[in-house]
């Protein structure tokens, strides 16, 4: 089956447009490609406000809003649990905020975290044998 794109007015396959149930036909009128192009353009002439979007929408996923989130780092003096110094990786220009740290296995928050200590539990996967491990290792030097 083929769906006439609203924006760029060709006739395409349907899996080349994403899926929605609000509508009757059950897919977004634009096409991908015109989606892409367009969120590219909006991003490049609303830097803040494409930024606060995603930012949003990422503390959406832990179940945050900007405020609570701002609980968490007044609550943890703005740096991050595990190293206590404050974020300092730059992304686009701008300092990057503390990300949250959740638990896999429970889907709680626990706590704000800086560019260098989040991957780090990551990559020991949350196993305190492995970070003890670590830490028996940098000892013995």
């Amino acid at each position: 089956m083929e769906k006439k794109c609203t924006k760029c007015l060709g006739l395409k396959p349907l899996d080349q447009f994403n899926k929605r149930t609000e509508n009757s036909s059950g897919f977004y009128s634009w096409c991908r490609t015109c989606v892409s192009a367009y969120n590219r353009e909006y991003r490049i002439n609303n830097p803040d406000k494409a930024s606060a979007n995603q930012r949003r929408s990422r503390l959406r996923k832990f179940g945050l809003t900007d405020a609570s989130w701002q609980v968490m780092s007044d609550a943890q003096g703005g740096v991050c649990a595990v190293c206590r110094r404050p974020e300092t990786a730059v992304l686009y220009g701008v300092v990057k905020t503390l990300s949250v740290d959740h638990c896999h296995v429970t889907g709680l928050n626990r706590g704000l975290l800086c560019s260098r200590c989040n991957p780090m539990l990551g990559y020991a996967e949350d196993n305190i044998e492995t970070l003890e491990a670590a830490i028996a290792y940098l000892r013995s030097y």
